[in-house]
């Protein structure tokens, strides 16, 4: 399935050394995967469930997949991401935050993933427009994580939940942060880093604040 999504310019590439580029073929090889209830039937799962909501944008067929995951692995902590990843794009924020809570519940024994599960719930109340709640989770996520990933957005919505809660000083400090930790070819860092620098250049004026409502 996923040699399928190579450039059609390279595709021979990954055709030379044995591979083929069969999205239906690849799509139900990975059903059959699942269908086994083996081992790898779980990482299929996942599989059809991404592959349902972001490539054939199915969710019809990805929330079947979903529902099947949150009966047979209550307290795997990847098909709650999902699910509150899901939840939140269509707009049940509530529901959202209850498996981003999840995900921090179980798993203490993977920090990198409960700093993810604090960013994501950060991300949920911001887009309720709950600033503290979001300012919260946010610092928590930012004041403890070393990975590259959504740190430079991450700090944009800090300085954005600053500037609307009333807190300006603070918002100018995230938001001269991004320029450092925004990576290259990446879309969400450089918007980040093009509003942020905007942000700091003009100043924070009543029409930014709209602007950013407007955002959100």
């Amino acid at each position: 399935f996923f040699v399928s999504l190579v450039p059609k310019n390279f595709i021979w590439v990954a055709e030379a050394i044995g591979f083929t580029a069969d999205r239906e073929l690849g799509l139900k090889m990975i059903e059959k995967c699942y269908a086994i209830n083996k081992q790898q039937s779980a990482f299929s799962l996942l599989l059809l469930i991404w592959i349902h909501s972001f490539f054939f944008e199915d969710n019809e067929m990805a929330e079947s997949f979903l529902t099947k995951s949150l009966e047979k692995y209550q307290d795997a902590p990847f098909f709650h991401y999902l699910a509150g990843y899901l939840r939140r794009k269509s707009g049940n924020l509530n529901l959202a935050i209850n498996h981003f809570e999840k995900v921090k519940d179980l798993s203490h024994q993977c920090r990198q993933l409960e700093l993810m599960s604090f960013y994501e719930i950060g991300w949920c109340y911001y887009l309720k427009l709950d600033w503290d709640s979001a300012i919260h989770f946010f610092l928590l996520f930012l004041n403890e994580t070393d990975a590259p990933s959504f740190r430079a957005y991450c700090a944009y919505q800090l300085g954005n939940a600053f500037v609307l809660s009333g807190n300006n000083g603070e918002a100018l400090k995230y938001y001269s942060k991004v320029e450092g930790w925004y990576r290259k070819h990446y879309s969400f860092d450089e918007y980040a880093y093009k509003r942020a620098k905007e942000y700091i250049e003009d100043g924070l004026s009543s029409l930014q604040q709209r602007i950013i409502i407007i955002e959100i």
